[in-house]
């Protein structure tokens, strides 16, 4: 029987090769380590007001529903709404906007930013209370206090340029990465040409020479992908946040095992879930894949890796949420934080390249092992 041979790519592997490929490429730096010296020098905008504003029509809200009784048995709560508030209006900066999104780089300064190189730590395990909490770079010593927003319709036009000028960064960074990854034809040179036993087996198909999509269409599916990713993990969390409300109104124990019976469901859901897509953007830069069939072709190479890309995707966690402890640790001073913004841009450009390797390496092994079928049928 003719069949066709492709070795495996290990995670170690694509790690390896993609950080070499980003020491040889140091303009690919050059996106991550603008959007972080942004983030770093421009002046806070908060929207401290809006959120004491909030908190008022809230605490209205409270008085008007709910009896002496009930208030006086949620006072412990209401409390630590207050304190939430509070905290947030103190952490929330809109700039942070450029950051957010499904396929940003993973960056130095943001405490919780919910990409996929961060999805269990920030997406999945933050949002729920479970975050981690870890040393943060420090503010230049000359930032002023910052600006605080007190219109909300302002507010929002800021939040929506800014996270769209983050998505146009962001395209721009990853259709970088993958030009330079073809020019180089990495995968080509770790992986060799498949070997097809007694030489008659259908190839697989090759590294693709360009990247199909123009930098406007790419940036549409982009924008689309996060938004719709996003809206589908809202939908997932929906049944979490009603079983904590129930646990905070009524206070039975039959409430909070409800809420920790849902909340672990939901978490191993959204983790599975947000697995599943892990390479969508691949399937659409690098295959000229349309978001429905981008969508299907990440289900697909997840299901036929199995837990090797699960574990992959873990690595990839550990590792973004490991050095964010290391750039907080040494970003205490001016000089600390440039140099943690630098070598986050150069690991973040790693990561991706590994990314964009580990996906090829597993789409030319779910090529060949189709040719192989086709052979033995």
């Amino acid at each position: 029987m003719k069949t066709e041979t492709v070795p495996r790519l290990g995670a170690i592997d694509a790690l390896a090769a993609g950080l070499n490929l980003a020491a040889r490429r140091p303009w690919l730096l050059a996106i991550p380590v603008v959007i972080d010296l942004g983030l770093w020098l421009t002046p806070k905008l908060s929207v401290q007001m809006l959120l004491r504003q909030a908190q008022a029509v809230w605490e209205a809200l409270a008085l008007a529903f709910y009896s002496e009784a009930q208030r006086a048995a949620l006072a412990d709560t209401m409390r630590l709404v207050r304190e939430a508030f509070a905290s947030l209006g103190q952490q929330l900066n809109l700039t942070t906007a450029l950051t957010t999104g499904w396929l940003a780089p993973p960056s130095a300064l943001v405490d919780v930013q919910a990409t996929r190189f961060k999805l269990i730590s920030d997406a999945v395990l933050a949002p729920v209370g479970l975050g981690l909490s870890l040393p943060a770079v420090a503010a230049p010593p000359w930032q002023t206090s910052g600006w605080d927003i007190t219109n909300i319709w302002l507010a929002g036009l800021i939040v929506v340029a800014l996270w769209l000028l983050g998505q146009a960064l962001t395209t721009l960074y990853l259709r970088s990465a993958a030009e330079a990854l073809i020019a180089e034809n990495t995968v080509s040179a770790l992986r060799g040409p498949a070997q097809p036993a007694n030489g008659a087996a259908p190839q697989a198909q090759p590294p693709i020479q360009r990247i199909p999509f123009s930098f406007g269409a790419l940036l549409l599916r982009f924008v689309i992908l996060s938004l719709l990713l996003g809206i589908i993990v809202f939908l997932i969390r929906l049944p979490l946040s009603l079983a904590l409300t129930l646990a905070a109104v009524s206070g039975s124990t039959l409430a909070a095992g409800v809420f920790v019976f849902s909340g672990g469901l939901t978490l191993w859901f959204m983790l599975w879930f947000l697995s599943a897509v892990f390479f969508a953007s691949e399937a659409m830069l690098f295959d000229g894949q349309p978001m429905g069939l981008a969508l299907w072709q990440a289900l697909v190479l997840a299901r036929a890796s199995g837990w090797r890309t699960f574990g992959f995707i873990i690595l990839i966690n550990l590792i973004a949420l490991g050095f964010r402890a290391v750039w907080g640790l040494m970003g205490q001073t001016p000089l600390g934080a440039l140099v943690s913004i630098l070598g986050n841009a150069y690991l973040a450009t790693g990561l991706l390249l590994a990314i964009f390797i580990y996906y090829n390496g597993l789409r030319r092994e779910l090529q060949a092992l189709r040719a192989t079928r086709k052979v033995i049928k």
